[in-house]
C-alpha cells in the first residue's frame, strides 16, 4: 500500500531537506503510481499541495522550493499504490484536498461510498480517502474512527 512520511517543526529550526528528500524516495517501496506532498507554514491560512501521477523525482525540486523556507511548520509526504480511482484524475492522488481538509492515509476503506451517502455529500473524486475528509469536515474525529 501507500507510503506516508513527514516532518513537524517543533523548534523553529531549519527544515532538514536532505533527510526529507531521502525519506520521500524511500517511501517509493510502498507505491510509485503517484506522489505528492503538502507544506504548511507558520501563520499560514492553508497549505500548498503538490501532487501528480508517477514517481517522486519530478517533484523533488518543488519540495525544495516550498519546504526549505525557515517558516516551514510541517511537510506531509505521500507515495501512492493505487487501489481505487485512476491516478490520471489528480483529485484521487494524495494528499487528498476535499471538503476543506488535507488528508492522506494508507489502507482501504470498504464503506467509503456509504459514508459519503450517510453524510449526504457528493463525491469530488473516486478515492476512498475522501470519506475521511468529509467525516472530519461534517462530523467529528470520533465519528470517523467509529
Amino acid at each position: 500500500m501507500c507510503g506516508i512520511g513527514g516532518f513537524y517543526n517543533c523548534t523553529g529550526g531549519s527544515t532538514p531537506m536532505k533527510a526529507l528528500k531521502s525519506l520521500w524516495r524511500g517511501l517509493e517501496v510502498r507505491g510509485v503510481h503517484a506522489s505528492g506532498f503538502a507544506v504548511g507554514w507558520v501563520e499560514c491560512d492553508s497549505p500548498i499541495v503538490v501532487k501528480r501521477p508517477g514517481r517522486v523525482n519530478p517533484l523533488m525540486h518543488k519540495l525544495g522550493q516550498f519546504a526549505s523556507n525557515t517558516n516551514t511548520q510541517y511537510v506531509l509526504l505521500h507515495t501512492r499504490y493505487t487501489t481505487q480511482g485512476s491516478v490520471e484524475n489528480n483529485d484521487n492522488n494524495h494528499p487528498v484536498t476535499a471538503h476543506g481538509m488535507v488528508v492522506t492515509h494508507n489502507g482501504v476503506l470498504w464503506n467509503d461510498r456509504q459514508t459519503l451517502l450517510d453524510l449526504a455529500v457528493d463525491p469530488v473524486a473516486e478515492v476512498d480517502t475522501e470519506a475521511i475528509n468529509a467525516g472530519l469536515r461534517y462530523r467529528t474525529p470520533g465519528w470517523v474512527l467509529d
